[in-house]
C-alpha cells in the first residue's frame, strides 16, 4: 500500500494564531455551549534523517504575476521565447489563448511551484498516533565533501513510505550561505506542496518536543515546542548546533469526538455525536459547581488519558456540555435545579416560571418533555427537614402570592383513582358561570387518549367556541381530532408556552387555571372516568399569564364584543 500520500492539515507559520451578561439571574440561565475548550499535552519524539529527494515549493513571483496579466491583455506582443517559457510551464494555453487553471492559479496567489533535488536532512516526527511520520524542519545539504550516510530505504521502498509528502504543509527550511570569509545561516518557513524520497538514510539524531493540543468544536491547533540540531557545513566534520523550534499546525478537528469518548468515559459517561454532549447521571457530576444549571462542567484536569490517539500526560477541559442519561435520571436533574434556585432565596412566582421554563426548554432536555413545576406540585418537591430553605422559599411564595380575581378562589387537587365528574369539575373552575367560549393551551395533545379526552371536557359546555392550542404533532403521533365548534392554533415552542392552562370565557369574568397535568389524568373507567395521578388546578389572574394566552383572551373578547 502506497502511503505517501497522506493528507496534512494546514498549518500557521511559527507567530502564527489559532483561528479560532449582567441580568441578576444571568447564571441560572442555561446557554448554549459553544465554549468548549480542551488542551492535551504529551512528548512527540523527532527524528532527523538524511533523505535524497525532489522536493516542489510554493514561492512568492510578483514578476511572474505581471507576466501572465500582461499576457492576458496582449498575448500578440509578447515574445516567442517568454511565450515558450509559459507554455513549458503549463501556465498559458496557445489553442485557447488563455491562462490554463495553474496560470490563474499563480495571478490570484501570487505563488508558484518551484521543483529543487538534493541531498536534505529532514527532521520528521517518529510515529506519532496523531501526527503520525510528518516533516518539521528540512536543512539544505550544502557540504563540499561526500557525505557519509548509510541507505536505509531506496527506490520503490523510498517513494512509497511514510516519508513522502503529496499534500501543502509548511515546514522551516534552513541553509547555510556562504559569503568570503563568513558562513551565515538562513531559516524560513516555506510551503511544501509535495515531497518524494529517493533514499533514505538511517536516523542521526533524535529529540524530544512538548506538543499542546488545543482542541474545541470551531478550533483545533497543534503546537510543537522544544530544541532541535541543525548542522553546520564549513568544515568536513558536520558540527551539529542547537536550535529553538516552535511551530504550529492546524487541524485534526475530525478526531474531536475521539477525544471526547475518552474524556466521556472518566465520568461513567459516553459521548453523544448526535447531541454534541456527555451523557452522564446526576451523581456523577454533582460535584461540579454550576454544572446543572449550566448544562456543562465547568472544568476538569486529568492525568494520562488513554485514547486511540495514544495517551496524553495531561488534559484540562473547559466547558464541556451535559445532558442527563434518561428520563428518570432527567427528572433528578429538575429536582436539583429546583433546590439549588429556591434555595438561595424568596422568588418572585413570575420569576420562578420563566426561570424554570427556559431551563427546561435548553436543547440538553429536549428528549425528556419534563412538566413545569408550581403550587402545590412544586412545593411537594421539597422536604421541610431535609431542604428546610427550599421548602419555606416556596410556601412562602405561595402565602404572599396576591389574588386580584373577583372571587376569591383556592387550587383545587384532585386525588388519585377517585371517580371524576367532569360536569362538576368545570363547575368548580367556573363558579357555574356561563361558558361562551373555551381555550385549551397544552404543548402536547395528540394521543388517541388525550383526543378523546378533549371532546368530553367540550361535551359538557355544549354550544361554547373552543380553541386548541398546541405544538404541531410529532412524528409518530397525529393532529387531534377536534371536537365540533373547536379551532387549532399552533404554537412555536417558546418557554413561555410550556405550561397547561384551562381558560373559560363567561359572560362577565374569565376563569384561568394551570393544570400540573396534561388530558391524561382524565382515565376511561367503565362508564365514567376516574383520576389518573394528582393533578392540581392553580387559580391565575388574566395579568398572571403568558403573553401569548392574554392576546388571544383580549382578541375572543372583541370578538364577542362585535358579535
Amino acid at each position: 500500500m502506497n502511503k505517501k500520500n497522506r493528507t496534512l492539515p494546514n498549518e500557521l507559520n511559527k507567530n502564527g494564531k489559532p483561528s479560532g451578561s449582567n441580568h441578576p439571574e444571568a447564571e441560572n440561565k442555561p446557554k448554549k455551549n459553544t465554549g468548549l475548550n480542551i488542551t492535551l499535552q504529551r512528548l512527540v519524539e523527532a527524528r532527523r534523517y538524511p533523505v535524497i529527494a525532489q522536493l516542489t515549493f510554493k514561492q512568492k513571483r510578483a514578476d511572474l504575476v505581471s507576466l501572465l496579466k500582461a499576457t492576458q491583455q496582449n498575448p500578440e506582443t509578447m515574445p516567442p521565447r517568454l511565450m515558450e517559457y509559459l507554455k513549458r510551464e503549463k501556465l498559458w494555453d496557445s489553442e485557447t489563448v488563455s491562462l490554463t487553471p495553474k496560470g490563474k492559479e499563480v495571478v490570484d496567489t501570487g505563488y508558484v511551484d518551484v521543483k529543487e533535488r538534493g541531498l536534505y536532512h529532514i527532521w520528521y516526527t517518529h510515529n506519532d498516533p496523531l501526527l503520525g511520520i510528518r516533516p518539521l524542519l528540512i536543512q539544505r545539504d550544502t557540504a563540499f565533501f561526500e557525505p557519509n550516510c548509510k541507505p536505509w530505504k531506496s527506490g520503490a521502498d523510498a517513494r512509497n513510505s511514510e516519508f513522502g509528502v503529496s499534500a501543502t504543509c509548511t515546514v522551516d527550511v534552513l541553509e547555510e550561505i556562504y559569503g568570503g570569509q563568513k558562513t551565515n545561516s538562513s531559516r524560513q518557513s516555506l510551503t511544501l506542496v509535495s515531497l518524494q524520497p529517493e533514499i533514505l538514510c538511517s536516523p542521526e539524531a533524535s529529540a524530544h518536543l512538548s506538543l499542546e493540543w488545543r482542541l474545541g468544536f470551531k478550533q483545533s491547533e497543534v503546537s510543537l515546542k522544544g530544541q532541535l540540531e541543525s548542522l553546520s557545513f564549513s568544515r568536513k566534520k558536520k558540527e551539529p548546533e542547537p536550535i529553538k523550534f516552535d511551530c504550529q499546525i492546524c487541524g485534526y478537528q475530525e478526531h474531536l469526538n475521539t477525544v471526547l469518548g475518552a474524556i466521556a468515559n472518566k465520568f461513567d459517561g459516553f459521548w453523544s455525536e448526535s447531541a454534541q454532549r456527555m451523557v452522564v447521571s446526576l451523581e456523577e457530576i454533582h460535584q461540579y459547581p454550576q454544572a446543572i444549571q449550566r448544562f456543562e462542567v465547568g472544568s476538569r484536569v486529568i492525568s494520562r488519558l488513554s485514547t486511540d490517539l495514544g495517551t496524553f500526560d495531561s488534559t484540562l477541559v473547559f466547558h464541556l456540555p451535559i445532558k442527563p442519561r434518561d428520563h428518570a435520571d432527567a427528572e433528578h436533574w429538575h429536582q436539583d435545579w429546583l433546590n439549588h434556585f429556591h434555595s438561595k432565596s424568596y422568588r418572585r412566582d413570575s420569576d420562578t416560571r420563566q426561570q424554570q421554563s427556559l431551563w427546561l426548554d435548553h436543547e440538553a432536555m429536549a428528549d425528556f418533555d419534563l412538566t413545569l413545576k408550581s403550587g402545590q406540585e412544586l412545593l411537594d418537591c421539597f422536604g421541610r427537614e431535609s431542604q428546610p430553605e427550599s421548602y419555606w422559599h416556596v410556601a412562602a411564595m405561595a402565602d404572599l402570592s396576591p389574588s386580584r380575581s373577583k372571587k376569591q378562589r383556592l387550587p383545587i387537587t384532585l386525588i388519585n383513582s377517585e371517580v371524576l365528574n367532569i360536569r362538576e369539575l368545570i363547575g368548580q373552575l367556573t363558579a357555574g358561570d356561563s361558558v361562551q367560549s373555551v381555550i385549551y393551551s397544552d404543548r402536547y395533545v395528540h394521543t388517541s387518549r388525550q383526543n378523546r379526552n378533549l371532546n368530553s371536557i367540550a361535551s359538557y359546555v355544549e354550544g361554547a367556541e373552543g380553541l386548541l392550542m398546541t405544538l404541531n404533532p410529532t412524528r409518530g403521533s397525529s393532529d387531534a381530532d377536534l371536537p365540533e365548534n373547536w379551532e387549532r392554533h399552533i404554537l412555536d415552542k417558546q418557554s413561555d408556552n410550556h405550561g397547561r392552562y384551562w381558560v373559560f370565557i363567561g359572560a362577565s369574568h374569565t376563569w384561568c387555571w394551570e393544570c400540573t397535568s396534561g388530558l391524561d389524568f382524565i382515565c376511561k373507567h367503565n362508564d365514567g372516568f376516574i383520576v389518573d395521578g394528582t393533578p392540581s388546578f392553580i387559580p391565575k389572574d388574566e395579568d398572571e399569564l403568558p403573553h401569548y394566552l392574554k392576546n388571544t383572551i383580549n382578541k375572543k373578547k372583541k370578538t364577542a364584543e362585535v358579535m
